[in-house]
């Protein structure tokens, strides 16, 4: 029983010596950081620290790394804003994640459901892509996209359409742009748009611009539709002034058809 004794007693000493406590709160094999705690209770484990706004909580694989060092660890839970990093000792939102690179090879966030089905990838250069894993674009979307309002930014509006010096074509040659090409000139096609897809921004602003041109041709057909109809009363007055000039010489020619029936 002496002997169980000692030897259990060895063991105990033996742990403390392989744990360096400091005077500080610093515990480890290798105490680099204050370090406040354990407690456990039978259905969690709890470590904090307990070192204020200055506090930091990491996860990592070397002495040297971590909250306070140049080389971050993969996880940090920082005190003073209650943050968490990823690949950041320092992380200044809610939850930071530093990536390991910029391109689009590599991944910084990726979200899978239970089936194990990509939904949302954030990739290292940029690129968001929600059910894309290669996004090519700042946003990439495989599905529909609901809103209530979509606002594009577009430089080069096109209200140079009425500007006096603007060249508006003449609907003959509109016509026979029409019928060799089957598309509105300026305006993409049919296959351009199968293999391009659609610029938004671009698209309103030729939008746009057909519909300048073509209140343009209205406002030209309606002064000629008004010059018409003025040209018509004219006519009509003129008319009118004949057929008074008509029924006047009939007149006459009956007066001298009389008269000369009675000499």
């Amino acid at each position: 029983m002496h002997k169980v004794f000692l030897i259990a007693a060895a063991c105990v000493v033996a742990l403390f010596i392989s744990i360096a406590w400091k005077g500080t709160g610093n515990a480890g094999t290798t105490p680099n950081a204050p370090f406040s705690g354990i407690t456990q209770t039978c259905l969690s484990t709890h470590i904090y620290n307990n070192c204020g706004t200055a506090g930091y909580v990491t996860f990592g694989f070397g002495a040297t790394t971590g909250a306070g060092t140049s080389a971050a660890d993969p996880l940090t839970i920082q005190q003073s804003n209650m943050s968490v990093g990823v690949n950041a000792a320092n992380p200044q939102a809610k939850l930071q994640i530093i990536g390991g690179g910029s391109d689009n090879n590599t991944s910084s966030f990726l979200v899978n459901n239970s089936v194990n089905t990509e939904m949302f990838r954030i990739l290292d250069n940029g690129n968001i892509g929600i059910g894309i894993s290669a996004p090519q674009s700042k946003l990439g979307v495989n599905g529909t996209i609901t809103a209530k309002k979509v606002k594009v930014t577009e430089s080069g509006w096109p209200d140079y359409v009425f500007d006096k010096n603007y060249e508006l074509p003449n609907l003959q040659q509109v016509e026979q742009y029409i019928t060799r090409y089957h598309h509105l000139p300026g305006v993409e096609s049919e296959e351009e748009v199968t293999k391009n897809g659609v610029d938004l921004g671009h698209n309103q602003a030729n939008l746009l611009k057909k519909i300048e041109e073509l209140t343009l041709y209205v406002i030209q057909q309606n002064k000629e539709l008004a010059q018409l109809k003025s040209e018509n009363k004219v006519l009509a007055t003129q008319q009118s002034a004949l057929e008074k000039q008509q029924k006047e010489i009939d007149a006459l020619k009956e007066i001298i058809t009389r008269l000369a029936a009675k000499n």
